[in-house]
Order: C-alpha cells, then sequence, then structure tokens
C-alpha cells in the first residue's frame, strides 16, 4: 500500500482543493473542472485499491486452502508479490494517462503544423520604411475602464 490510508487521502485532497479553489482565485468553470478531475482520479485510486486488495485475499485464501500442498515459505513469498499489484496497478494505470496526455498534445501540435498561414498584412496606407519618426503617439477618443472584478 501507499502508507497513507483512504482517510487521510481524503483530508489531503480536500485541503488541496480548497487551497486551490480559494488562495489562487481559479475561476469557476476552471475550479469545477478541477474539481471533477480530482475526484475522478480518486475514484479510480479506489477502485484499483478494492482490486489489489481483492488480488490479496484471494491469494491468501488460495494459500490457505491449499496448506497440505503449499509451505508457509511460499504462502508467504505469494502474498508479499500480491500485494505490490495494487502500487503496480496504479503505476500502470498512472503512466497509461500519462502517454495518453502526451499523444494527445502531438496530435494538436501536428494539427497546427498543417493549419494554412494568415496571409500577410497588406495595406495602401503602409507606413514608410523609418516610421516612426518621433518618439510621439497620439489617441483620439481613448476610454480605458478597469473591472474590479477582474483583480479579485
Amino acid at each position: 500500500s501507499s502508507g497513507i490510508n483512504a482517510e487521510s487521502q481524503s483530508v489531503l485532497f480536500s485541503f488541496c482543493l480548497h487551497v486551490i479553489s480559494f488562495s489562487l482565485s481559479i475561476e469557476p468553470s476552471q475550479s469545477l473542472s478541477l474539481s471533477l478531475s480530482l475526484s475522478l482520479s480518486r475514484w479510480l485510486s479506489c477502485r484499483l485499491e478494492i482490486i489489489g486488495h481483492l488480488v490479496i485475499f484471494f491469494t491468501a485464501l488460495i494459500a490457505i486452502l491449499q496448506t497440505k500442498s503449499i509451505n508457509a515459505a511460499e504462502a508467504g513469498l505469494a502474498i508479499s508479490y500480491a500485494m505490490s499489484v495494487t502500487q503496480a496497478l496504479a503505476w500502470v494505470v498512472r503512466m497509461y494517462s500519462e502517454l495518453e496526455t502526451n499523444v494527445v498534445s502531438i496530435e494538436r501540435a501536428n494539427e497546427y503544423s498543417v493549419l494554412e498561414t494568415e496571409k500577410d498584412l497588406t495595406s495602401d496606407n503602409a507606413p514608410s520604411k523609418t516610421w516612426p519618426d518621433k518618439g510621439i503617439s497620439l489617441s483620439l477618443s481613448l476610454s480605458l475602464s478597469l473591472s474590479l472584478s477582474l483583480l479579485f
């Protein structure tokens, strides 16, 4: 097992979600996405742990039922190997997920590489080659506003 029980992981997960959501002021839509992602990750982790515990249980059950043909050392070795199944399952799933994510990024880069480039900007009123001649900027009818909702 991972050394941290499910209750501790759940508390840690809740704390991390709280810190991320409120301290960094993530936009609500992103917070929902992050929450769903972390919840699904935890759901998958619980299912993998259940599968791992079932493997350990059935290994121990077979060792108990086959006491005449399996000695104690072999039974102990089989059970200790079965205990590493949970970690191996989690590692395989994590690596597969990372591989899939990386493949998607390669697919996106490939799609962007075959996009048609934009045409060059051409204008009848093109500025001269020495433009800007002076360090003066003139803006007519310029208005700026600040939304306080974007700051917090």
